[in-house]
């Protein structure tokens, strides 16, 4: 047993934090206080979208302010403090629900002897902590360690959680636990046991050995491994392909994790899908969302998978005779010993499997053809409980998905409100009309209009802000520049008074008065108000403007919240003001310390506009001094071209340098 403090921490916990402050922090707490068993690391700021990027289970935690005391921990679908007694010395407490454990805890050598006394315990928080919080007789304590938001930490605690991190690691927000660092072995089954990845624009990244087709599109966020063949005319989209992969003509995978060895064949469609390592997916096959292709499972051809179906070898079964004693006939061993178990496959299973991968269909094992397909092998995994619920898929989560799920969140909370004697809701009118509900649109506008002013008036700093509206964005099933669109009308609409979308609670965040534009001296006050808030929010929105059609995108966002239509059409925004100054506030977004529109950007949106009806051009017309200039400055440069280019290098060869 360990004499001294020790880290605990879970085997599927990415983080990249410097854990040496906080362990600091224990042992001097526990040299003025022996009976501190434990310190719990904790994230804060956790909103709900977060939870369901991240299928985290509430938590509502109940601490002693000054001390970071844990008086009561609760987690679970429902979770709810319960009334408790406090003892006289409990001073200031708070209810914090936006805590998530991080599976990480700095604990004292006498923790180890609480769990060996209690041996049934399956879960450190769930299960040891409570224990610990309910026997206030042996006077033990765990704290809360708040982790900083500038650094990462996630466990992957299900498929959800899975794609998530995924996502965040080829996003970069762990680093320096990145592709390109190559800091990971592997396994050598496939290639060499050190990656050699290499990073390429937008978080492409390739290993050396990599084959890719002609016409064969890598957008971004993508990560290829060694040995991997991917034909002519692919689309890989958001997407993880392991080494020694075989990716065949026309195919398209969008948010897909193909592992080490699988194949997938010509014209296949795979949305949010897992294919495990040996697993198949032949030619003219569909895999819906949500699904998993299980380890040397095969999907037949021309065969249509439904979304969030699991193909396994394994499979569960009813207690024994609960399927007339088929597992003498199907290469199964019986035990009835519980109602329901996990039966791995047997080698006879096994090899045909392997068999049928090398085209030998023929064997005694009867595999479940009406779900994988004539030629395909496995059974439908009859999986239950509540970790086999949407929620938790690795499929990035429907909009509606979303909302339904806050609202369920609201219900429930309006419900514990009226039990405790109800309360008026202020804020009942803000936010629109019933309608907007049946508007995915404008329910998302909305949404990132509230998490950008919530992060400005609790004043987050500038990682947090990320990360919130970040989150919103992968739960929302969204790009970048949807984001970026609404993160900039609205750092725009602080400079006019509150619209009236937004709620009561942020209107200090606005002027009280409408600013002046009739007059030019008005003018350039509003574009002075406009430099000064881009100077404050711009590297928050450039981390969402990627491209020169992001630019462009934003452009066109900002002549429609000029006009008033589209999104911003009667929702008592300003964005009016801004019309007659348009020329100006392009000036103030290419100015060199702002930095949000390039020269590119700018000229290639007046060239989509260039040919639009004369009522479209209106705010090309306004610009046409500034766009001169920009052409004046193009054509005096270096005479370089544009660098778009094809987001994947083509060419069905080796990767070379």
């Amino acid at each position: 047993m360990p004499q001294t403090d020790f880290i605990l921490t879970a085997a599927d916990v990415v983080t990249n934090v410097d854990l040496g402050g906080a362990l600091v922090e224990h042992k001097e707490r526990r040299k003025k206080d022996k009976e501190c068993l434990m310190t719990m690391l904790c994230r804060g700021n956790v909103s709900e979208t977060q939870r369901m990027r991240m299928g985290i289970e509430p938590q509502s935690v109940l601490l002693e302010e000054a001390t970071g005391k844990v008086l009561q921990n609760d987690i679970g679908n429902s979770a709810a403090l319960r009334p408790m007694t406090l003892s006289a010395s409990t001073k200031g407490v708070v209810a914090r629900t936006d805590l998530v454990d991080t599976n990480v805890y700095l604990c004292a050598p006498e923790f180890l002897v609480q769990f060996s006394d209690n041996w049934d315990f399956q879960n450190v928080c769930q299960d040891f902590i409570a224990g610990v919080l309910a026997q206030e007789e042996l006077g033990h304590k765990v704290h809360v360690k708040e982790i900083s938001s500038a650094a990462y930490m996630a466990t992957v605690a299900n498929w959800r959680a899975y794609d998530a991190v995924s996502r965040d690691v080829l996003q970069r927000w762990a680093h320096p636990f990145s592709p390109d660092t190559n800091c990971l072995a592997v396994s050598g089954a496939f290639g060499p046991p050190v990656t050699d990845f290499r990073q390429r624009r937008r978080n492409l990244y390739l290993e050396t050995n990599t084959r890719v087709g002609l016409a064969t599109r890598c957008t971004r966020d993508s990560c290829i491994g060694a040995g991997t063949h991917i034909g002519d005319g692919t689309t890989v989209h958001c997407s993880v392909v392991g080494r020694g992969c075989r990716i065949g003509e026309g195919a398209v995978l969008s948010g897909c994790y193909v592992m080490d060895g699988a194949v997938v064949g010509d014209g296949v469609y795979l949305d949010g899908v897992i294919v495990c390592s040996g697993g198949q997916v032949r030619s003219g096959s569909t895999v819906g969302r949500g699904c998993i292709v299980g380890f040397l499972s095969i999907v037949g051809e021309n065969h249509t998978l439904p979304a969030g179906t699991v193909v396994s070898l394994c499979r569960l079964r009813e207690e024994e005779g609960a399927r007339g004693g088929r597992g003498s006939d199907d290469g199964w061993s019986d035990d009835g010993d519980v109602d329901w178990q996990q039966l791995a496959p047997t080698d006879k299973v096994r090899e045909a499997a392997r068999g049928a991968a090398r085209g030998a269909m023929v064997s005694d094992v009867i595999w479940d053809h009406g779900t994988v397909g004539a030629d395909g092998v496995g059974f439908l995994w009859e999986g239950h409980g509540r970790f086999c619920a949407p929620r938790y898929s690795h499929a990035h989560p429907e909009p509606d998905d979303v909302r339904a799920w806050l609202a369920g969140l609201q219900e429930e909370l309006a419900g514990l409100e009226s039990k405790a004697g109800g309360g008026e809701d202020d804020d009942a009118a803000a936010g629109g009309g019933e309608g907007e509900d049946d508007d995915p649109e404008a329910h998302f506008k909305q949404e990132v209009v509230e998490t950008f002013l919530r992060c400005v008036k609790e004043k987050f700093d500038l990682s947090n802000v990320v990360v919130e509206l970040n989150g919103l964005r992968l739960a929302e099933n969204r790009t970048f520049v949807d984001c970026a669109n609404y993160i900039f009308t609205t750092i725009l609409g602080l400079a006019c008074p509150p619209p009236g979308c937004a709620r009561a609670v942020y209107h200090g965040l606005f002027p009280t008065e409408m600013p002046e534009t009739e007059t030019k001296q008005g003018r350039m006050k509003l574009l002075a108000k406009a430099m000064s808030l881009m100077k404050e929010w711009g590297s928050l929105l450039k981390k969402f403007v990627t491209s020169e059609d992001d630019e462009v995108d934003i452009l066109l966002t900002l002549e429609e919240f000029c006009r008033g239509e589209g999104s911003f059409q009667g929702t008592g925004e300003h964005g009016e003001v801004f019309s007659g100054a348009f020329e100006g506030l392009l000036q103030v977004l290419y100015h060199d310390t702002v930095d949000i529109l390039t020269e590119e950007g700018i000229l290639k949106w007046a060239s989509e506009k260039q040919h639009a009806d004369a009522s479209e051009r209106h705010f090309l017309d306004q610009a046409r001094d500034f766009l001169a200039f920009l052409q004046d400055e193009s054509g005096s440069g270096s005479g370089s071209g544009s660098e778009e280019e094809s987001e994947t290098e083509g060419g069905d060869s080796s990767e070379e340098e």
